[in-house]
């Protein structure tokens, strides 16, 4: 694209600065035309019995003291009403600004003495802006076949074709109109000007143009009506042109364009079109050194091969170059600036990996869309391609889906950078800052956004596509049901993973997890935590103003959102008010309403009313199960109870509870296998037991079982009831086992 601009900047100049020379060359007045077809207007002859033959005849004009024309001729060949029809005519048009004059020559001419008008007929040639010391230059020449000096007017005039030549520029025009005293010379319709190449492979230069108009004393030329100009394979097309000098060395200063404006290269190298309103061209010192290019009013510009860049619209656009150089080394837009961007697909030489080919959109070609109050791109002087863009005050970047079922992506900031790779048009990486604002936006209407204070976004070099995106200060995550908060983000889009950094914190329906890391998988609806994880649940119907109703930390978190199924495991806590549970892995399912603990598990229970400091009962365990509907806890391998009562120990149990005024308590629980409850004084020994804490009684049996009291002997039976309050026991027996009851005797 630098190419293309460039070409675009220098057709233009190349265009004016010869039309330019050719207005200096024709310093005071820069006019020029060719001859037409048109017969030429003969004037009224004298008769020939007015003949007057006179040899070296000569007619001088003046002014205050100064000649203002002097005419010359080699023969008089008459006089008639005031009038003298001279042959091989040379006149002098003397001007008193600077010392210069114009030179007339022409095969005949009539002067009329009255109105002292002198009109030069056939092969009139007009030398312009001759030193009054004669010194050597290449002179600026214009030819006709009839021209008109008024002297009244202090103009030449020609109706007729005329033409003009200055070293390599020429033209042509029909209508002249040379006012002396201004210094004006405009040409009055079908303008044609040629520029003949300085070098053999270079290509012409061709300017035609409705009218033209060229101010000595402002410096300036001016072409309207359909002006066109063409060098090679680049065109421009404008309503009106003018071109400014600057003096005295009569170097090209700029040029402006107006109306319609449309500069277009359809060099191979360098395909570039740009339109607008008024087009500027700003040059440094001489023809060569063109700076700017400023293009005005509903500005365009867009490459016509495949480019990143593919179109850029502003109210203003401003193209910069190097000092003589065919590069384009800034573009800067201003106002309402809007840039796409797009990248092909890969090309046949690059390889197409089986993940390359299921990642590439269904048209291989990223869309990308940049809107800002300004936008700067600078370009590689080497290659022309763009090494990066800057967007200045509050930008967007929207990135169009490619491919069925991708997600719209929408950047906002106060500030944009986008960075190109160095041999190639794809994007490396964008970066944004100051209220950054991020949506993704799926086929389905579903919106997340994320907001921070700084976001750089990385992509793969292969496809183009958006590989990974962090975020930094003051991160914050949205979408339907769910936030998060945290210092830093990083969002690996291939797998849609969102890792936030900094003590972040997760809020959904369900509840809030806080950790020192917590990755979202949202393609496997996963949510990961890990150190010193925290996290609080709601009852359901809860908002997050009332109370959590569950506690849970570890060092590890996973949580299947979609199935609502969680994980927490090394140094696993979960509390519920009376309840705390410990265990080296926790997992919960909370559609099915169950919990499952393992490895060193520890529960906590206090019965209503009971004093948060007191001990409470206590189950330790390898392996624990809850089931929400029944009410019920299982403890597996290893079971060992703690009471204040007591000590229980079994190979299993399972306690059922009850809630009664929002207090959770031990309804009764049932142990099962090698039973051992420690009493003080007391031990009792079964197969089962069964705690019933409405009655606050204990039952044994299998075993068969038996109470051994440290202080009165032992008791067995079929079945064995103890009053735990009151310390007594129940015996019952049957055929199989007798009640025995065997007491010590005091000596």
């Amino acid at each position: 694209m630098q190419r293309n601009l460039l070409k675009l900047g220098r057709i233009i100049p190349l265009l004016v600065v010869t039309s330019v020379v050719a207005a200096v060359c024709i310093s005071f007045y820069r006019s020029a035309q060719t001859p037409g077809t048109r017969p030429v207007t003969q004037v009224e002859s004298l008769p020939e019995g007015a003949t007057d033959l006179t040899q070296g005849f000569s007619v001088t004009h003046s002014e205050q003291g100064k000649t203002t024309i002097e005419v010359k001729a080699n023969v008089r060949l008459g006089l008639k009403n005031r009038k003298s029809l001279l042959d091989q005519v040379k006149a002098k048009v003397f001007r008193e600004q600077d010392g210069r004059f114009d030179t007339i020559t022409s095969l005949r001419c009539e002067v009329d003495h009255v109105s002292k008008d002198v009109v030069f007929l056939e092969n009139v040639v007009v030398t312009l802006d001759t030193p009054d010391g004669g010194a050597e230059s290449i002179p600026a020449i214009v030819r006709g076949e009839r021209m008109t000096y008024s002297r009244s007017l202090d103009r030449v005039v020609s109706e007729d074709a005329v033409s003009f030549e200055r070293g390599r520029i020429s033209g042509s025009s029909r209508g002249l109109v040379y006012d002396l005293s201004s210094g004006l010379i405009t040409l009055r319709s079908e303008v044609d000007l040629r520029v003949l190449p300085a070098q053999e492979e270079d290509h012409l230069l061709r300017i035609r143009a409705g009218s033209l108009k060229f101010h000595k004393q402002r410096a300036e030329m001016e072409l309207h009506s359909n002006v066109r100009v063409e060098k090679g394979p680049t065109e421009l097309t404008a309503a009106q042109m003018r071109a400014v000098f600057a003096t005295p060395a009569w170097t090209l200063s700029h040029i402006q364009a107006r109306g319609r404006v449309r500069s277009r290269s359809l060099d191979p190298d360098a395909m570039i079109e740009v339109q607008a309103d008024h087009l500027r061209y700003l040059f440094g010192s001489g023809p060569d050194g063109l700076d700017r290019v400023v293009a005005q009013g509903k500005a365009v510009a867009r490459p016509l091969t495949p480019r990143s860049l593919r179109e850029l619209s502003a109210r203003e656009i401003t193209l910069e170059l190097p000092p003589r150089s065919q590069s384009l080394r800034r573009l800067t837009a201003v106002g309402e600036a809007r840039v796409r961007f797009q990248t092909p697909s890969p090309s046949r030489t690059e390889p197409r990996t089986a993940a390359l080919e299921s990642s590439q959109p269904a048209d291989g070609i990223t869309r990308r869309v940049l809107t800002s109050p300004r936008v700067n791109a600078h370009f590689r002087p080497e290659s022309g391609r763009l090494s990066r863009v800057e967007a200045v005050g509050p930008s967007t970047l929207e990135e169009i889906p490619a491919g069925p079922g991708e997600e719209k992506r929408k950047l906002s900031a106060r500030a944009l950078h986008l960075f190109y790779g160095k041999d190639s048009d794809r994007l490396e990486r964008f970066t944004a800052d100051r209220e950054v604002k991020l949506e993704f936006s799926s086929a389905a209407g579903i919106v997340r956004e994320t907001r921070s204070r700084h976001l750089t976004a990385l992509f793969d070099q292969q496809t183009d596509r958006l590989s990974e995106i962090r975020q930094t200060g003051d991160f914050h995550y949205r979408e339907p049901g769910r936030q998060a908060w945290s210092e830093s983000a990083v969002h690996r889009v291939a797998s849609s993973l969102i890792r936030l950094e900094g003590r972040p914190k997760v809020a959904d329906v369900q509840g809030e997890t806080e950790a020192d890391v917590i990755e979202f998988h949202r393609g496997r609806d996963l949510l990961k935590a890990e150190g010193e994880v925290r996290s609080a649940y709601f009852a359901p119907g809860d908002s997050h103003g009332d109370s959590p109703d569950v506690f849970a930390s570890s060092q590890f978190m996973e949580f299947q959102t979609r199935k609502g199924i969680g994980r927490y495991w090394k140094n696993a806590r979960l509390w519920q008010k009376d309840r705390i549970l410990y265990a080296q892995d926790i997992r919960l399912n909370r559609p099915e309403g169950t919990l499952t603990a393992k490895g060193r598990v520890t529960s906590l229970f206090h019965r209503p009313g009971e004093e948060e400091s007191s001990s409470g009962t206590m189950v330790r365990s390898e392996r624990m199960t809850y089931e929400e509907q029944a009410r019920r806890i299982v403890y597996e391998e290893g079971v060992a109870t703690t009471t204040p009562q007591g000590r229980l120990q079994s190979d299993r149990l399972q306690v059922f509870l009850r809630q009664e005024q929002g207090q959770t308590s031990v309804d009764r629980a049932l142990a099962e296998g090698n039973v051992r409850m420690a009493q003080p004084n007391r031990t009792s020994f079964s197969q089962w037991a069964e705690y019933r804490g409405r009655e606050g009684k204990v039952v044994l049996w299998g075993g068969p079982p038996k109470v051994v009291d440290d202080q009165r002997g032992f008791t067995t039976g079929a079945r064995l009831t103890i009053d735990i309050a009151g310390g007594s026991v129940a015996v019952e027996g049957n055929s199989q086992n007798r009640a025995v009851t065997t007491q010590r005797l005091s000596r």
